[in-house]
């Protein structure tokens, strides 16, 4: 089994990101999705694209980390 946390949720939603599950476990060679979705905030300046980033930490026999970026940005005119 492996465990999987995504740190800095908080400041995820701050900037309009929800993240669901940010934590959890998953069994040896099964897969688990991970859905994210973005409402840009009141303050968001549609000028320049959103960048975000969080650390993703798996825990199973060995421990890992990887920073995942989250990228925003709203196109109109189309």
């Amino acid at each position: 089994m492996v465990e999987f946390s995504l740190d800095n949720v908080a400041n995820l939603q701050h900037h309009g990101f929800t993240v669901e599950p940010s934590k959890g476990f998953v069994e040896r060679g099964q897969t688990k999705t991970i859905s994210i979705s973005w409402m840009p905030p009141d303050d968001f300046d549609p000028d320049h694209p959103l960048t975000v980033s969080a650390l993703l930490q798996l825990k199973g026999d060995v421990k890992e980390t990887y920073k995942v970026f989250f990228v925003a940005q709203v196109v109109t005119g189309l």
